[in-house]
């Protein structure tokens, strides 16, 4: 009787360990060239996995994701093989610029946000995460001067504000959570600049809330901000809340405190904690629409019924808990918007 091996589990356990082993090497990594090597061994493990995902009208999806890596990927040899030739500066600078490109951070963000459109959940969520961690950990090491995080802080600010308009007119979630793996992509390579356990716990608790989410939403096949109406997802509509809330930082999740925290490590610079603050109440805005499709969904209403039986009328109890939450989550963002002011002014 012939053996067969399905393609899925062939992958699971010829291409997943390599792709985990690469990553957990990387940590214990002294050599820029294992580094290098490292990312090689992490990008071959995982375009396998990425083509039995991926349809055959989107291979060019894939190979733009090939590409994209190998040539930021040769931007960071160029840089490790000229070294001892070019000033140091010159070397970081070229590290940091390839790190920023293979991360599909602003100004190379186009390809990421493309990529996230067109791929399967369960690539998003590699993408949005694991496969995340060894360009944030080399740029980790040239996160030391206050003037290279101004840099990010301001990209992250243009990105925001010119994107804007996009994120609400798009219905797709998947955009939705390319952008917020961007934003807080930022926000963990900001905290490696003071204190590396901070950035490790804002990493694992990001991580593991997106493939929870990223998972239910491919269990459930979503797509559009409208299919979280749909009554199936009435029992997974807390948890999905309570991710949401984790990964865009609203009190009192554990990412909020940590936000906090960065926010009161930065007091003695006044400008970088004023763009900490503007970043903040801006990504706030942009969680809205998730917030406000999950919290009108009738089957949740219906839930929350049973803790709120003394209000009767159906549309004014939607109206009290959309402006509490928006009055909530304002008030605060608003608060801290204030008191940063009130300490540059004083």
């Amino acid at each position: 009787m012939k053996l067969m091996i399905n393609k899925s589990n062939y992958l699971i356990f010829m291409f997943y360990p390599i792709l985990i082993t690469s990553i957990i090497m990387n940590l214990s990594s002294s050599s820029w060239l294992m580094t290098w090597m490292l990312i090689e061994l992490n990008l071959l493990s995982f375009i396998p996995i990425m083509l039995n995902q991926t349809k055959l009208k989107n291979n060019s999806i894939m190979m733009k994701y090939y590409v994209i890596q190998t040539f930021s990927s040769i931007i960071m040899l160029f840089s490790l093989s000229f070294s001892m030739i070019i000033f140091i500066n010159q070397l970081k600078t070229l590290m940091f610029w390839s790190m920023m490109m293979k991360l599909g951070l602003p100004p190379f963000h186009n390809w990421f946000i493309n990529i996230m459109k067109k791929n399967s959940w369960l690539i998003c969520a590699i993408i949005s995460t694991i496969q995340k961690v060894i360009p944030i950990l080399i740029l980790s090491f040239f996160m030391f001067s206050n003037n290279l995080m101004i840099i990010i802080l301001i990209l992250l600010m243009f990105f925001l504000l010119i994107n804007m308009s996009k994120f609400f007119n798009s219905s797709s979630m998947k955009l939705i959570m390319s952008y917020s793996s961007i934003i807080n992509s930022f926000w963990i390579i900001i905290t490696s600049l003071f204190n590396k356990f901070i950035m490790i716990l804002f990493m694992s608790i990001y991580f593991l809330s997106t493939w929870f989410i990223m998972y239910i939403f491919k269990m459930m096949k979503i797509k559009l901000l409208n299919n979280l109406m749909n009554s199936q997802l009435s029992k997974w509509m807390y948890m999905i809340l309570m991710m949401s809330m984790i990964i865009s930082a609203i009190p009192p999740s554990l990412m909020f405190t940590m936000k906090l925290m960065m926010i009161y490590l930065n007091l003695l610079n006044k400008y970088i904690l004023l763009i900490l603050i503007i970043i903040s109440s801006i990504s706030v805005i942009i969680y809205f629409r998730l917030f406000f499709k999950i919290m009108l969904m009738k089957n949740f209403l219906n839930k929350i019924n049973m803790f709120t039986k003394i209000i009767q009328n159906q549309y004014f109890k939607k109206k009290i808990m959309m402006n509490s939450m928006i009055f909530m989550m304002i008030s605060i963002n608003m608060f801290l918007l204030f008191s940063s002011l009130t300490y540059l002014l004083n």
